[in-house]
C-alpha cells in the first residue's frame, strides 16, 4: 500500500491494541490508510512532506502564507512574473520564510505581495518527513485506527443487551482529545 498517506506504523497500532498476530494486518494497514486520509481531509491540509507549485491572488502586504505547512524550503518565488531573490543574508532584499510564512524584506525591487488575481506563484516543499511527524499526530491515529478496529463488529450499534445486562456503544468517530489536537493542526480556511 506504498504511495498512500500513513500517519501511525502498522506495528505502533499492533502494540496499542495488544495485537502479536498477524491475522488483523491487511484490515489495519486499511485502517490506517483511510484514517490518515480522513485526519488530512478534516484538517483542509497534508502532513507528509511533499512539493507543491501553486498560484495565488497577491494581498499587497509584505507577508504571505502557503497552503501547507511547516515550509521546509521554496525553490522559487514569483510575483506577476518576476523571480524574487532569496535574501543573501536574512536582512537585505529578497525573502525570508519560517513554518508557515514567505516575508518579503525592504530593499528588493518587489517589497510586498503584489494585489492581483492568481499573480503570484510559489514552489515550495512542506510537511513532516514520515520519521518525523508529531507524536500527537501519530497518538491520534492510532486510536482513531483502534476505535474503528474495535466498533466494526457494531456498526450501527448503540447498545446490546446480553444476560439482562446492557452495554452502551459511542457514537462518535473520535475521541474528544483527538478532535482537539486535530483542531490544533487545521488549517482554518478564510
Amino acid at each position: 500500500m506504498s504511495g498512500q498517506t500513513s500517519l501511525a506504523s502498522l506495528g505502533d497500532v499492533k502494540e496499542w491494541l495488544s495485537i502479536k498476530d498477524t491475522n488483523s494486518d491487511v484490515i489495519l494497514e486499511r485502517l490506517i490508510i483511510g484514517c490518515s486520509e480522513y485526519f488530512e481531509n478534516f484538517l483542509n491540509r497534508k502532513i507528509i512532506l511533499a512539493s507543491y507549485v501553486e498560484k495565488y491572488n497577491g494581498n499587497g502586504r509584505e507577508r504571505f502564507r502557503t497552503r501547507e505547512y511547516p515550509i521546509v524550503s521554496i525553490t522559487s518565488l514569483k510575483i506577476g512574473g518576476a523571480l524574487v531573490p532569496t535574501s543573501p543574508d536574512g536582512f537585505k532584499g529578497g525573502y525570508v520564510f519560517d513554518d508557515k510564512f514567505i516575508y518579503l524584506l525592504d530593499g528588493s525591487a518587489i517589497s510586498v505581495f503584489t494585489e492581483g488575481v492568481r499573480n503570484i506563484e510559489i514552489a515550495y516543499s512542506a510537511g513532516y518527513a514520515p520519521t518525523a511527524i508529531p507524536e500527537d499526530i501519530k497518538q491520534s491515529i492510532i486510536e482513531i485506527v483502534s476505535l474503528r478496529f474495535r466498533s466494526r463488529s457494531r456498526i450501527g450499534l448503540t447498545s446490546e443487551g446480553i444476560a439482562g445486562q446492557a452495554t452502551a456503544f459511542t457514537q462518535k468517530d473520535m475521541t474528544d482529545d483527538v478532535r482537539m489536537v486535530m483542531n490544533n493542526y487545521r488549517r482554518v480556511v478564510a
